[in-house]
């Protein structure tokens, strides 16, 4: 990240006109994406674990909408030497692995301590993204419920996802979602029971590292 910045300083003195875009999680797949594939492919691999309680924010943006800022920062002389957040939302950590534990029938994920993660996977606030909307005019145009969507079916269509499974009713509401208690996974609190199903006593906890740095 340092030499990012050195970079940018650079360019700046050599008198290089410099827009520096802050995008957070990038939603939309493809084979290397993490946020939309490469997340779920660990999940079932057993080889995620997500930060403390999972209620840190996860502020996000599509590519698709990540390519229209571009653009209309190129086009801006106001977007010189300016730097923009990128936000098309925000949701948690807990509430987006939440899509992928439901589509894939896994019970509730391992936790690392906050202690063990960047500061950023630890955060809870609000992103704003209101100089990008003022300044340039960026509206998105993907929502998020249809960056999840597209996940879905490109996890189904590469074999990952089996069958047709709801997102869980809390997946993107603000507020925590109450302890489950007994020996049924917490996806059987999904709105259709589709996910409804008993852990094994001696199902093994995935082993992981802190996540991915963000992409």
């Amino acid at each position: 990240m340092y030499k990012i910045w050195v970079d940018v300083e650079r360019a700046g003195a050599k008198g290089l006109p410099v827009t520096v875009l802050r995008p957070p999680a990038i939603l939309g797949v493809a084979p290397t994406a993490y946020w939309s594939v490469r997340m779920a492919y660990r999940i079932a691999a057993g080889d995620f674990a997500g930060p403390g309680d999972g209620l840190a924010t996860l502020p996000y943006v599509h590519v698709d909408n990540l390519i229209d800022a571009i653009l209309l920062a190129l086009r801006s002389d106001t977007a010189v030497g300016q730097a923009y957040n990128l936000i098309d939302g925000q949701t948690t950590w807990r509430a987006h692995t939440d899509y992928f534990r439901c589509w894939l029938g896994v019970g509730p994920l391992p936790s690392l301590s906050l202690e063990a993660v960047p500061p950023g996977y630890r955060w809870r606030g609000r992103c704003s993204g209101e100089k990008a909307a003022r300044e340039l005019g960026y509206l998105p145009r993907v929502t998020y419920e249809e960056a999840m969507a597209e996940a879905k079916r490109y996890l189904r269509d590469s074999g990952l996802v089996k069958g047709e499974r709801h997102p869980p009713w809390w997946a993107n509401r603000e507020e925590p979602r109450r302890q489950h208690r007994g020996e049924f996974c917490s996806l059987s609190l999904c709105r259709t029971n589709a996910c409804r199903r008993r852990l094994p006593a001696s199902a093994p906890l995935p082993l992981s590292a802190a996540p991915d740095a963000w992409r």
